[in-house]
C-alpha cells in the first residue's frame, strides 16, 4: 500500500497547471493564471514519488559533462606546458653563430654537441627548420660539422655582457677549448639555458659577479710578466747581436737565434710594448665593465674509499 504525504494547498486547473497558493484561499474560487479558468483551491494529497526531494549533488558523484571538461582542460593545460625532456633522447635543440663570414649552427643533439657551418643565413636557417620538422641529423650536417661527445666536456664558460660561448673539453688525452660567438645575445642565452636543463644532473651551475677591484686582478698580472718577459728578451736579444762564437743548436734554437737577432734590442721591445699596451685596454674595459661569468662545471664523482675484502 502506497503512503501518501500531505501537502500546501494547491490551485489544480484544467489545463494541467498545478500553482501553490496561500493558506486564506482554501475552499476558495482562484482564477488560473495560465489560462483564466476558475478553480477551487483544495488541500492536495499526492504521492510521495511525485514530491520526492531532488537528490543531493553534494554528497553524490560530480555530473559527467564538469568531469569531461576538467578532463579536457587538464589535457590543455599539459599540451601547454610540455614536461622536460631528459639528455638523451631524440630531441635536437639548434642555435645560430657566427663564424668569421659564415653562419653556424650550434647543435645540442644525444650524444653530444655538433656544430657546422653554412655559407649564408638562408642555409643555417633551412637546416633548423629541417631539424625541428624530424629530419634526421647526420641527413643535415655536411661534411664540415664536428663533434664533442658530452662524455669529453670538462666545462663551459660565458661572460654575460658578451656573446661568446667557450666549450673546454679533452681531444686525443689533451685539454682544448671552443669558443661559440652568438648573434644576437638572447641565441647565447637561450643556448645556455637549454645546457643547464639538460646537464643539470651532471653539470654544476656558478655564477660570479666581479666588482672592478678583482676584475684588475687578471690583466694587472698579465702587465707585469709581459712586461718582465720583453725586458729580458731585449737583453737576449742584445747579448745574441753581440756574440761571435758558433755552436751546435736544435733547429728550434737556431730559429731563435736568428729571429731575435733580426729584431735586436729595440724591436723586442716594441713588440713587447704593444703587447703591453693591448693588455692596459684589456684591464680599462675589463674594470669599466666587469665580468659576469657563468660556468657549468663536470661535477667530480666521488671516490669510494673503503677497503675491499
Amino acid at each position: 500500500m502506497k503512503t501518501s504525504i500531505t501537502m500546501p494547498i494547491l490551485l489544480q486547473c484544467r489545463c494541467g497547471k498545478k500553482l501553490k497558493v496561500r493558506d486564506e484561499f482554501a475552499g476558495k474560487k482562484v482564477r488560473c493564471p495560465a489560462c483564466g479558468e476558475i478553480a477551487v483551491a483544495e488541500e492536495a494529497i499526492l504521492e510521495p514519488e511525485i514530491l520526492a526531494p531532488a537528490p543531493n549533488t553534494r554528497s553524490g558523484p560530480p555530473p559527467l559533462e564538469p568531469a569531461r571538461a576538467r578532463q579536457e582542460d587538464a589535457a590543455d593545460d599539459s599540451e601547454e606546458t610540455p614536461k622536460k625532456k631528459p639528455r638523451g633522447d631524440s630531441e635536437c635543440a639548434c642555435f645560430h653563430f657566427k663564424s668569421g663570414g659564415s653562419q653556424g649552427l650550434f647543435i645540442l643533439a644525444k650524444d653530444g654537441i655538433c656544430y657546422d657551418y653554412f655559407d649564408n643565413k638562408k642555409q643555417a636557417k633551412n637546416a633548423a627548420e629541417d631539424l625541428e620538422n624530424g629530419e634526421p641529423l647526420e641527413d643535415i650536417l655536411s661534411k664540415k660539422a664536428q663533434a664533442i661527445p658530452w662524455d669529453a666536456i670538462d666545462k663551459f664558460i660565458t661572460n654575460l655582457h658578451q656573446e661568446t660561448l667557450f666549450v673546454h673539453y679533452k681531444a686525443n688525452d689533451a685539454d682544448t677549448s671552443t669558443s661559440f660567438f652568438f648573434d644576437p645575445q638572447d641565441e647565447r642565452d637561450a643556448a645556455l639555458k637549454e645546457l643547464r636543463r639538460r646537464l643539470d644532473d651532471e653539470f654544476k651551475y656558478k655564477k660570479e659577479v666581479f666588482t672592478p677591484l678583482t676584475a684588475a686582478v687578471a690583466p694587472l698580472i698579465t702587465i707585469v710578466v709581459v712586461a718582465a718577459a720583453t725586458g729580458g728578451l731585449a737583453w737576449l736579444a742584445y747579448w745574441m747581436s753581440t756574440w761571435s762564437g758558433s755552436a751546435r743548436v736544435p733547429i728550434w734554437a737556431a730559429v731563435f737565434y736568428y729571429l731575435f737577432t733580426w729584431l735586436g734590442p729595440m724591436g723586442t721591445a716594441i713588440v713587447g710594448g704593444v703587447i703591453v699596451i693591448l693588455c692596459v685596454v684589456w684591464l680599462f674595459f675589463r674594470v669599466a665593465k666587469p665580468p659576469i661569468e657563468v660556468t657549468l662545471q663536470r661535477r667530480k664523482k666521488k671516490r669510494d674509499t673503503q677497503d675491499e675484502d
